[in-house]
């Protein structure tokens, strides 16, 4: 009877060895994100202080990235699909001054469209869907 404990205990023993060894030489799977292509996301580049509609219709704003440029003056985000970014919303405002490589995330949902004041000649880029 000790004999067929002993036994047991060594079994155990060599299975644990056995599954702990094999968990630590199977290599981890890498795991790559890919948002632009798969997320549906598309993107608009602005490098002039102006109004731009970034989208004319019912959207997903995404966010907002601060690329370069004039850094001075506010960027606002409109909820509206006119084209002097006029008669909706003001969603956001960006205040000055931006900071190169600033992003911004806001996953808001956007009722009547996006449009965007630049007010100098920033280099930004919106994202939505």
């Amino acid at each position: 009877m000790k004999t067929e404990r002993i036994l047991k205990v060594l079994f155990t023993l060599i299975m644990l060895m056995l599954a702990v060894a094999w968990l630590t030489s199977t290599p981890t799977r890498s795991v790559h994100a890919q948002l632009a292509g798969g997320s549906g996301f598309q993107w608009v580049n602005i490098t002039t202080g102006t109004n731009t509609v970034v989208k004319g219709g019912p959207g997903m704003f995404y966010g907002i990235v601060v690329n370069g440029g004039t850094l001075t003056g506010n960027i606002t985000i409109v909820d509206t699909a006119a084209s002097g970014c006029t008669g909706g919303t003001a969603f956001a405002v960006i205040g000055e001054p931006q900071t190169i490589g600033q992003m911004i995330t806001y996953n808001a949902q956007m009722v009547k469209g996006i449009c965007i004041t630049t007010a100098a000649a920033a280099n930004v880029t919106a994202m939505y869907r």
